[in-house]
């Protein structure tokens, strides 16, 4: 009976002690909360608890990896604002996916624009919409109407500034010649 009053009674001092008031986390963040893609995700800010690194803070759920192969396309026009706004993933057949962005180098993703890709991130909100951050894209040429061209676009494609890169051909949305340095794309060939 004493160990059990005495398990009791630190076990409940241990759940005081770890919980966190509102005031202890600061003031509420003013991001807004969003359904992720997946139907079941609710995103956005949470409870205010203990964080891993021990101190009280507002818990932040993020949507969960997702993954979309198709072509990365230029948005024209956009009521969506912010980095949110340049460019969006859509099927083969052109149904629209989901807008995309790099909130690191939204630069970056210009080499991929009009190209068969996959791409892989986590949902963020922008201004007006969601768009997928983009932390892994690739080119791929496993699309199911590739390009008929004339000739292999590596025939003619030079890399003056990797002499030793080698060239893949890819046929999807047009005739292209990709650049390989040990395995890794090389988006600038001229400096």
């Amino acid at each position: 009976m004493k160990k059990y009053y005495l398990f009791s009674v630190l076990l409940y001092t241990v759940q005081v002690y770890s919980q966190c008031t509102e005031d202890e986390c600061g003031p509420y963040p003013g991001m807004p909360n969003y359904l992720c893609q997946d139907g079941v995700t609710m995103a956005g800010p949470s409870d205010c608890t203990v964080l891993d690194n021990g101190d009280c803070g507002w818990e932040i759920i993020i949507c969960p990896q997702v993954t979309f192969t198709g072509y990365l396309r230029e948005i024209e026009m956009s009521w969506c604002m912010d980095n949110c706004s340049h460019f969006y993933i859509e099927t083969e057949s052109g149904d629209y996916l989901s807008n995309v962005t790099d909130l690191d180098d939204l630069g970056s993703l210009n080499y991929f624009k009009d190209r068969y890709v996959v791409l892989s991130g986590e949902e963020v909100w922008c201004v007006e919409c969601v768009a997928i951050d983009v932390a892994e894209i690739t080119i791929v040429d496993n699309c199911e109407m590739p390009v008929d061209c004339f000739q292999d676009p590596c025939i003619e494609a030079n890399c003056s500034a990797y002499p030793n890169a080698q060239c893949s051909s890819t046929y999807c949305g047009g005739c292209y010649a990709d650049f390989y340095q040990n395995g890794d794309l090389i988006t600038d060939c001229t400096s």
